[in-house]
């Protein structure tokens, strides 16, 4: 018999729960407009390239080039690259810069939507 009462009010407290012991209380939601956050990007700063010497050696001039590299102390090796390979690295290097100018028009774009700029109350188009 009390293993029937047991087994009755544990099924009763476990079908109301919590309830009985406390009171559900309302959530009440807004939307609530915020304005966009500052961007905060500095400008990147320029560069600053190192000086590239270029050698055209021939057969005419070899020789003389590794002499002169000898006399400078510095070891003989030479990097070379056919007429093809030059135009393709400076095809590379257009390519290279015109996507740098884009990414950069991206940037610039960004800040203007988060960042827009202030009109003047003096502007002379009004």
């Amino acid at each position: 018999m009390i293993s029937k009462i047991l087994l009755s009010s544990a099924l009763l407290v476990s079908l109301t729960g919590c309830s009985l012991l406390s009171s559900v209380k309302t959530i009440e939601t807004q939307k609530v407009a915020v304005e966009k956050p500052a961007l905060n990007l500095p400008n990147p700063q320029s560069l600053s390239l190192k000086k590239v010497e270029w050698v055209v050696v021939t057969r005419e001039n070899a020789e003389a080039v590794f002499a002169d590299l000898e006399k400078q102390g510095k070891p003989i090796a030479l990097f070379a690259m056919t007429t093809d390979g030059y135009e393709a690295l400076a095809l590379n290097i257009a390519d290279i810069k015109g996507y740098l100018a884009t990414q950069k028009e991206i940037i610039i774009q960004y800040r203007e939507y988060y960042e827009p700029q202030e009109e003047s109350e003096n502007d002379p188009e009004e």
